[in-house]
């Protein structure tokens, strides 16, 4: 079961209505054939419910997705990567048909989403570079066509973290920080864990390697023009700019449990190095 508290100041948890839509894209996902946790609806018809006490609380049932998480080397594999393209093609291709419910009201845009006001208020002009490469890509952002076939509501979040593999098939869950985005942004969001963890000599394949065979299972299973898959590691550096700001934002707000302090020093410096690139625009 899920539980979603509005005032939550770490996870994206929206309204009822954002909560609904979110659940409705799953159920559309699910009975159009694609393998992801899906929602059970309540005894009264309902996708969601709302239990008011001290705070209003929104409860939501999932299916339990099959199989486990990957976790040791030798289960990154390069058929795995090219599954986890093929997965996520999938999804947006199946999301270029999905409506609204009207009923239901429509998830976040990315710019209005609050994950990204947490970023926005990690913003400090005296830490120059990333402030500075935070509104470069804001601005290129802002030039970028929006249709059908290259924007539309995506997960935002297919780590490895947040999928189940079960006889080489991925089963997707957590799907709580979807938005209406660029595609290309649902490819980078996993290729910026999978690029950490490379630099730290986790895979047996290299970084390179395991992003060509993830973008070659993507173009398997939808139709995208080329400049989107082009313009994948630009995305990766947006990545890397909300992360940054999002987790100095968050650490200033003591969200973070001294566990996830190790991680966040970590993940704050190698950022940086990477936005130290240059950037060429496209």
């Amino acid at each position: 079961m899920g539980i979603r508290k509005p005032s939550n100041k770490h996870f994206n948890i929206v309204n009822r209505i954002e909560i609904s839509e979110e659940l409705d894209w799953i159920h559309y996902l699910a009975t159009s054939g694609m393998r992801v946790a899906a929602p059970i609806r309540s005894r009264s018809g309902n996708l969601v419910e709302s239990l008011a006490g001290d705070e209003v609380f929104h409860a939501c049932l999932f299916e339990k997705a099959p199989g486990g998480p990957l976790l040791k080397k030798e289960e990154f594999t390069s058929d795995i990567f090219k599954t986890w393209g093929r997965y996520i093609g999938q999804m947006h291709s199946l999301t270029k048909k999905y409506e609204a419910n009207s009923t239901f009201g429509k998830r976040s845009l990315w710019s209005e989403d609050s994950g990204f006001e947490v970023t926005k208020s990690g913003l400090e002009k005296d830490d120059k570079l990333p402030y500075q490469r935070f509104h470069e890509i804001m601005e290129w952002l802002g030039g970028l066509e929006k249709d059908e076939d290259s924007f539309g509501l995506i997960h935002a979040d297919v780590h490895h973290g947040n999928f189940f593999v079960d006889e080489r098939k991925i089963t997707a869950f957590d799907f709580d920080d979807s938005v209406y985005h660029w595609f290309s942004f649902d490819l980078a969001v996993p290729l910026f864990n999978l690029l950490l963890k490379s630099e730290e000599g986790f895979f047996n394949q290299s970084f390179k390697e395991i992003k060509e065979t993830m973008l070659a299972g993507y173009l398997e299973s939808n139709s995208i023009q080329n400049k989107w898959i082009d313009r994948v590691d630009l995305f990766l550096l947006f990545r890397m700019t909300t992360v940054y700001h999002w987790v100095k934002a968050s650490m200033r707000a003591g969200v973070f449990d001294e566990s996830a302090l190790p991680w966040c020093h970590k993940v704050l410096p190698w950022c940086k190095k990477h936005l130290e690139a240059k950037i060429e625009f496209r």
